[in-house]
């Protein structure tokens, strides 16, 4: 239902190939027609107006989220982590340019905003990893490929805007998140990519998970043990260590995050854990969830 200049509602129905990623509302016919433009699933933006598709636009990916930049340029992000720039015009669109920094994450939220590092436009980015990145836009035929500030929430972004919020004269950066947090940075506290500081924190942080992953391990060979009927014929050899993977998961019906352990050793017995379908999966291995 689209309501039209003279303020009286008009439906209109259209019945895509394939499923809608997301749609913005942008003035593509006229300047006094507004248009759906949808973002789908099959690596095509539909112009729609009235019951029909007026154009499409092929893409290199699927578009998860469409801004607006100027008027006839809208930026869009994909499910790849790629960004790109399409040109709308009245007649015919074009795809003018997509390109892939080394984060590969799915992008879900954009915003154009100006924070005065560049004397030009910026865009801020959340994607689905949690991660926050701002880009200098210059002009509609150029975006630097890499950030020039970083930031991260700690789990999936659904959603972002800028804007004054405690100090009129500072911008913040408002971002939601997957389990309903709302998060707010301003622009001090983008990480900026070239200082060496945030090489130092990241290797801190992977020591600490690795401890942490160590002690986990611990945990786990104490049950396996304590889960061992006492009689029992099968014999374990001490000498022989099997290595152990670990991998973290999200589990987006559960809003947590899933640690799972991997090992040999734990199919060379069968406990009662195997009867725990929540806890083991298919190849027996023990899963251990931190919410």
């Amino acid at each position: 239902v689209l309501t039209g200049p003279d303020r009286k509602p008009k439906k209109n129905y259209f019945l895509s190939n394939d499923k809608i990623n997301y749609m913005k509302i942008g003035r593509i016919a006229g300047d006094l027609i507004r248009n759906p433009i949808l973002g789908c699933q099959d690596k095509l933006v539909r112009v729609i107006n009235g019951d029909n598709v007026l154009y499409s636009v092929s893409v290199p990916a699927p578009i998860t989220v469409i801004c607006q930049y100027k008027p006839e340029h809208y930026l869009y992000g994909c499910s790849d982590g790629s960004i790109g720039l399409l040109h709308l015009g009245r007649e015919k669109g074009e795809n003018l340019w997509n390109f892939h920094n080394s984060n590969k994450n799915s992008i879900t939220a954009m915003k154009i905003c100006n924070f005065g590092r560049s004397g030009g436009d910026d865009l801020i980015l959340g994607r689905d990893d949690g991660s926050i990145e701002a880009y200098s836009i210059n002009g509609v035929t150029e975006l630097t490929g890499e950030p020039f500030g970083k930031a991260s929430a700690g789990e999936a972004i659904t959603g972002l805007d800028v804007g004054p919020i405690r100090d009129p004269g500072v911008k913040e950066i408002v971002v939601t998140t997957f389990s309903g947090k709302l998060i707010t940075f301003w622009d001090t506290k983008l990480l900026d990519v070239n200082d060496p500081k945030i090489r130092e924190k990241k290797d801190a942080k992977a020591k600490a998970l690795k401890v942490e992953l160590t002690k986990l391990k611990e945990i786990v060979g104490q049950t396996k043990k304590s889960k061992m009927p006492e009689e029992s014929n099968i014999q374990l050899s001490s000498e022989v260590t099997q290595p152990a993977n670990a991998r973290m998961n999200i589990v987006p019906s559960d809003a947590a995050y899933q640690l799972v352990i991997e090992s040999q050793a734990c199919l060379l017995y069968t406990s009662d854990a195997a009867d725990d379908t929540p806890c083991v999966d298919l190849g027996g291995r023990r899963i251990i969830k931190k919410k």
